[in-house]
């Protein structure tokens, strides 16, 4: 009979997250430039002296600019052009017309990538675009791919948030799917908690940096030697498979455990994992 497959299911998952993450977080930090989308799809019109101008900032550091903006109805890629004069790259149009700012850097450990636009020095042109006065910003922290103590074979007193991002391997509930004297297949089903601390966390938050961080599991999971978590020599795993996936959006939730708090974001995800196993070696 199989004696192991909680233990080879739970061992393998850990060990190939340990290994694949770092680089996955990686590329995923470097495509995840802060950005703003308008409310509003274009074509714009800005009435000279009344609506004509806004101030971009690119960057924590950057004591921002106006840009002027042509006077009358002008298309959402004239607009974009008007910005790319003064911050060449900033603006480009979505599918539906809308425009879009993007700062220029990405996301480096330390420092976060930033992008807002307020009030011009005269004449704001933010409600053209679908903004209120304020200023309308956005930052991306960065992602720090968990180490040995951030990814975890149950769930400890003290969660060690130091790395920024844990994943916590919790209850897992085995299944034999076939049995034989020859070769014995369980299916285990295993939770795993992934939580992302977020430094400097903004009052109005978003679910992006917690997703980003689902993204880098998932995404290790679903290359082929991913799906086998790179096959083991003792007690194969055959097929990993995502089963559902949390990602919490209320906190302090009593209807709705895990919650995210000031502290981390969290997401509950359910992995089922086919271990294969030879009762001779088991």
């Amino acid at each position: 009979m199989s004696v192991t497959p909680e233990s080879v299911a739970a061992s393998a998952l850990r060990d190939w997250l340990l290994l694949k993450l770092p680089a996955k977080t990686l590329a995923l930090n470097n495509a995840r430039n802060a950005s703003i989308t308008m409310p509003f799809a274009g074509p714009y019109e800005f009435v000279g002296g009344v609506l004509e101008r806004v101030k971009f900032y690119d960057g924590l550091g950057d004591p921002g600019t106006d840009v002027i903006f042509g006077l009358g109805v002008q298309t959402a890629t004239a607009t974009a052009g008007d910005i790319n004069t003064v911050y060449p790259g900033m603006a480009s149009v979505d599918a539906a017309d809308r425009l879009v700012i993007t700062a220029a850097d990405f996301p480096i450990e330390g420092t976060m990538s930033y992008v807002a636009m307020g009030p011009g020095s005269v004449n704001s042109a933010l409600s053209v675009f679908g903004l209120d006065d304020l200023v309308a910003s956005n930052t991306r922290a960065f992602i720090t791919a968990p180490g040995p103590k951030n990814i975890l074979d149950g769930w400890p007193v003290v969660p060690d948030f130091t790395r920024g991002m844990t994943v916590i391997i919790g209850d897992r509930l085995s299944e034999p799917a076939a049995q034989g004297n020859r070769l014995d297949i369980n299916n285990v089903t295993l939770d795993l908690a992934i939580m992302g601390a977020e430094r400097n966390t903004s009052k109005h938050r978003d679910r992006e940096h917690i997703q980003s961080c689902v993204r880098a599991v998932r995404e290790v999971l679903q290359t082929d030697e991913g799906r086998q978590l790179g096959r083991q020599s003792y007690g194969d795993v055959m097929f990993v498979q995502e089963l559902s996936c949390r990602i919490s959006g209320i906190p302090f939730s009593f209807k709705r455990t895990p919650s995210p708090n000031e502290l981390f974001d969290i997401a509950s995800m359910t992995l089922m994992v086919r271990v294969f196993e030879r009762p001779d070696q088991t």
